[in-house]
């Protein structure tokens, strides 16, 4: 299992098909995953990483890179409402920071199944 700092995610980083499982994290909740759990940084912005090592007091490098999760692995993901101004604040930042901790599990057939079946009902009587 590998765990991951992110700034964002795309579909294109699974291997496979797996579900995407959400949690909303508090600042608070970020900063002692931070602390406590080993990761990867893939912080592709300086400046994120900068105010992100300032937040939680370690060092988050800036390291720009893609990834491939598996199932079982994790992402700390923080997104951020909106466009910064050209240089922001710290206090600009901290208002506009969400983290979510993301995990990565295989489906199984029967939640491939349901998936099958809504799309054939949201599909039902459209013509081709």
């Amino acid at each position: 299992m590998n765990c991951y700092l992110c700034n964002g995610i795309s579909e294109s980083m699974k291997t496979e098909m797996m579900k995407q499982i959400s949690y909303n994290l508090s600042e608070s909740e970020f900063i002692e995953l931070i602390e406590k759990v080993p990761y990867i940084s893939c912080i592709g912005h300086y400046a994120l990483a900068d105010y992100l090592s300032i937040l939680t007091g370690r060092d988050i490098v800036y390291a720009r890179r893609g990834i491939t999760v598996n199932s079982d692995d994790l992402i700390i993901l923080v997104n951020m409402r909106g466009r910064l101004p050209e240089k922001p604040t710290r206090v600009e930042y901290r208002s506009r920071l969400m983290y979510k901790l993301i995990r990565f599990e295989k489906q199984s057939l029967d939640d491939l199944k349901k998936s099958q079946d809504i799309l054939e009902e949201l599909l039902c009587g459209v013509e081709a």
